[in-house]
């Protein structure tokens, strides 16, 4: 695996397989003018727990669903994010780019897309999983609902270490930890998960919603195996 910083945010080399874990300067554009060998596909994003397979001949960004997959080569499969998750998995001849924001974590969408591979003959043990820039636990502040959500969408008797209570009722969630407990679930072994734990509110090089409100632009990420 080779990784190296890019002008449009971390690149990721396995074997055939391509990742743009995107900063602040990979806009769509940047990225189809930066790969113009890849034929680039986004869906509509809805904070949601839809999954579709998409191919060569799908409509770009006319789907309503918040992670998408494919067997086909030569295919960039985008998600745009602004403290989500972006989260990429590998398997044998197939690959997916999902957005996982804190409704998509408490959707169990991560989960949804590897039991869909499952039951399709995918061994858990064959995946690789790649968890870019997100919003990390010293800024997810939320009300108790939000917690009590999130308390409910993963395994693990022990969830103190998870959130942080602050003195005026509110808490810090640990999104990233969340998410590789769900990952584990399903016995993928820690050293076949990369995570890039970048704080994308701090960090001044990516878009935030959290920081900049409505002023927030967006960044993208993307997969795609290579002919």
């Amino acid at each position: 695996m080779i990784i190296r910083s890019t002008d449009l945010g971390t690149e990721i080399s396995k074997e055939n397989r391509l990742i743009l874990f995107g900063n602040r300067n990979a806009s769509f554009k940047a990225i189809q003018e930066k790969y113009p060998n890849l034929n680039m596909k986004r869906v509509k994003q809805v904070h949601g727990d839809k999954i579709v397979e998409t191919g060569q001949n799908s409509l770009d960004y006319q789907i309503e669903a918040d992670a998408q997959w494919t067997k086909d080569s030569n295919l960039g499969l985008c998600i745009s994010t602004a403290d989500c998750c972006p989260i990429v998995l590998l398997a044998p001849q197939r690959i997916a780019n999902i957005h996982a924001g804190w409704r998509g974590v408490e959707n169990r969408i991560l989960p949804k897309a590897l039991k869909l591979w499952q039951t399709e003959g995918i061994s858990m043990k064959d995946i690789f999983v790649f968890v870019g820039p997100h919003i990390q636990k010293e800024s997810f502040e939320v009300q108790n609902d939000v917690k009590e959500l999130l308390l409910n969408c993963f395994r693990d008797p022990v969830k103190d270490r998870y959130f942080d209570s602050k003195s005026d009722g509110k808490f810090l969630v640990d999104l990233h930890l969340i998410v590789k407990q769900q990952i584990l679930e399903f016995g993928i072994e820690l050293d076949k998960v990369y995570s890039e734990k970048t704080n994308t509110v701090t960090d001044l090089n990516y878009h935030s919603f959290r920081r900049d409100k409505e002023n927030s632009g967006r960044q993208i990420s993307m997969v795609a195996s290579i002919l």
